[in-house]
């Protein structure tokens, strides 16, 4: 039988409590019952379940929370660059070694509907430290390609995209405008710029993760043309 469950190491470093993610094919009361009751003598405190399994009732009845409906976009990309129209705002990389402040702003507006933000259980100090540490490794290029930021008339920064690569495909990591600069095509802005970057580097398909709950990146998403390739369901069990 499969041992239902792997130690996430990195996480487990980053939070400083044991953490797992269950990896059971399919559900099954009993089995899930003996695999948390092994977690807890093992001294884990939190347990993700990502899957897209339907019994959601049930499995919210041993103590889980559903903290997120992660929606996985996809997209073609044609061979031809987007031509930007005239805009306030300048599109550039970011050359600087160290994120600036005003980048790890972005990047906890990246995570508004993050589950580690929405999660009432999850230490908000640690939602902070995870993406200011997704940020920080982004700029190292360590899990991303490129970082791309708006700058606007002023050279204040107000945007930001990080762009990688997943099993072949461009991804779109981190996406953020500043509340000051939304509603002005920004978003859009960003997102054809990152398209330019994968057309550039030879991808042919992109995808983006968000949530389910984040409308506006939901529509933005859409009306870039990308399609919603998956949907599954996050649990958290705190043990």
């Amino acid at each position: 039988m499969e041992k239902g469950y792997h130690r996430l190491e990195w996480d487990s470093g980053v939070f400083g409590f044991n953490v797992a993610s269950l990896t059971m094919s399919k559900y099954d009361d009993s089995y899930l019952l003996s695999i948390l009751k092994e977690l807890k003598e093992n001294n884990y405190r939190l347990v993700y379940w990502r899957t897209q399994m339907t019994e959601e009732e049930k499995i919210i009845s041993h103590g889980a929370t559903l903290v997120d409906e992660k929606v996985t976009y996809h997209k073609g990309m044609k061979s031809e660059l987007i031509l930007n129209p005239e805009s306030l705002y300048s599109i550039t990389t970011y050359s600087h070694k160290e994120p600036e402040q005003a980048l790890l702003d972005l990047a906890q507006e990246s995570g508004a509907y993050s589950r580690f933000r929405l999660d009432p259980l999850f230490p908000s100090s640690l939602f902070e430290k995870l993406y200011n540490i997704w940020m920080k490794r982004s700029v190292d290029r360590e899990i991303a390609h490129e970082v791309l930021v708006a700058k606007d008339i002023d050279g204040v920064l107000c945007g930001v995209v990080t762009l990688g690569e997943v099993r072949g495909k461009g991804d779109v990591g981190l996406l953020a405008v500043a509340s000051r600069a939304r509603g002005q095509g920004l978003g859009r802005l960003l997102m054809e710029n990152a398209e330019n970057f994968f057309i550039k580097h030879g991808y042919t398909e992109a995808q983006v993760v968000t949530q389910r709950k984040n409308i506006k990146a939901c529509n933005l998403y859409e009306s870039c043309g990308y399609k919603v390739e998956k949907i599954e369901k996050i649990y958290h069990f705190w043990l």
